[in-house]
C-alpha cells in the first residue's frame, strides 16, 4: 500500500468513526425527542382535563389567580371562624397559681359588686371561690371555665333577672373535629317574662363573642302572686381547642329504639334539678 493509500485509509476510517458516532448521537437525540413529544402529548391531554388554558403563559397566569383566590378564601374562612370562635383572652391564659388566683378574685368580686348595685341576688357560694386546683393543667381549664362563668352571669345581670339561684360549670368537650373547645355553664335564674326576653336577646347578640344558649327549661312560678318564671339554662362558650386541654368529643347517648327523639337533662348539683331541657308551660 502506497503512502497515499495509507493516508486515505486513515482519514477514511476516522471519517467513518465520526459518522458512526454522529449517527449514534443523532439516534439518541431522536429517541429523546420522541420521548419528550410523548410526554408533551400526555401533559397536553391531562391539561385538557383541567380548567387551565392550553397556552403556557395563560395557564401560569390562571394558576397564579387560583392561588390568590385560595389564599383570600382561607383568610375569609379564618375571619368567619374567629367571629363565632374568638381567641381566649390573654388574662385567662396565665396559669401560675398566684396569677390565676388573682384572676378568680378579680372576676368574682366584680360579679358580686355588680349584683349588689343591681340588687340581684347571686348564690352564696360561686364556683372557684374556694380556690383552684393544684394541677396546672386542671387550673388552665378552670380559668377558661371562669371566663364562661363571668360572661354568662354578666348577661343575666344585664338582663335584669330577679335572682340567680344556682350556677355550675359543666364538663368541657370539643367538636368532632377537635378544633373547637366547648365550655358549658348550667345556670338557674328567676326572671320576669320581660327580663327573660332581654336575656334571650343578649345570648343571641353574644354569639359573636362565642357565647350561646344551648338548652333552656322555662317553668311558671308556683306562687301566682309573683310574676316571675324559673329559667334553667345551659350556656356554652367556644374557644379554639388547645392540645394541652386534651378535650374529647361529647358522648352522645344512643336514642331508644322506636323513640321519636331524645331529651337533654340538667345536672342535679348546686340545686339544678334533673329535668328534661325543653320548654315547659
Amino acid at each position: 500500500m502506497t503512502p497515499e493509500q495509507k493516508s486515505l485509509a486513515v482519514w477514511g476510517g476516522s471519517a467513518l468513526g465520526l459518522l458512526i458516532i454522529g449517527w449514534s448521537v443523532l439516534s439518541w437525540r431522536s429517541g429523546e425527542l420522541s420521548a419528550s413529544r410523548a410526554r408533551a402529548a400526555t401533559l397536553q391531554a391531562e391539561l385538557q382535563q383541567t380548567w387551565l388554558p392550553n397556552d403556557l403563559k395563560a395557564a401560569q397566569s390562571y394558576a397564579a389567580d387560583l392561588t390568590d383566590r385560595a389564599k383570600r378564601q382561607e383568610a375569609a374562612l379564618s375571619q368567619a371562624a374567629a367571629a363565632v370562635v374568638p381567641a381566649l383572652p390573654a388574662e385567662y391564659r396565665a396559669t401560675d397559681l398566684i396569677t390565676a388566683a388573682s384572676r378568680v378574685r378579680t372576676d368574682l368580686v366584680a360579679l358580686r359588686q355588680r349584683s349588689e348595685r343591681s340588687r340581684i341576688l347571686l348564690p352564696g357560694a360561686l364556683p372557684y371561690e374556694s380556690g383552684l386546683d393544684a394541677d396546672e393543667q386542671v387550673r388552665a381549664m378552670q380559668l377558661v371555665g371562669l371566663c364562661a362563668l363571668r360572661r354568662t352571669l354578666e348577661l343575666c345581670l344585664d338582663a335584669g333577672v330577679a335572682k340567680v339561684t344556682a350556677v355550675l360549670p359543666g364538663k368541657p368537650f370539643c367538636d368532632p373535629a377537635g378544633e373547637v373547645g366547648v365550655f358549658p355553664i348550667e345556670c338557674e335564674v328567676e326572671a320576669s317574662p320581660e327580663a327573660a326576653g332581654v336575656l334571650f336577646q343578649g345570648f343571641l347578640a353574644a354569639h359573636r363573642r362565642g357565647l350561646g344558649l344551648r338548652a333552656i327549661v322555662i317553668e311558671g312560678n308556683r306562687n301566682p302572686k309573683e310574676a316571675t318564671q324559673r329559667l334553667r339554662l345551659t350556656a356554652t362558650l367556644l374557644f379554639p381547642a388547645e392540645d394541652s386541654w386534651q378535650l374529647k368529643p361529647e358522648a352522645v347517648a344512643p336514642a331508644a329504639k322506636g323513640a321519636a327523639g331524645s331529651t337533654r337533662t340538667m345536672p342535679t348539683k348546686a340545686g339544678l334539678g334533673n329535668r328534661p331541657a325543653g320548654n315547659k308551660p
